[in-house]
């Protein structure tokens, strides 16, 4: 899922002061729909990218 999020942020991406805003607004299903899961699962994954600040990493790796 992270990698995922890292390419919708590079090919989809704004660059913005403090990090990059993918323009895209998908919902959890299109998520899952995209890494071939349920969207359960891709809720509990985005859930932990969250607590552990996966997503303000990318932003800044960007």
């Amino acid at each position: 899922m992270a990698a995922k999020l890292w390419k919708l942020a590079r090919d989809d991406g704004k660059k913005e002061e403090g990090g990059v805003r993918i323009c895209l607004k998908p919902t959890v299903t299109q998520i899952a729909d995209m890494l071939g899961t349920k969207r359960e699962t891709a809720s509990r994954q985005l859930k932990v990218l969250v607590e552990h600040f996966l997503s303000a990493m990318i932003r800044i790796l960007l």
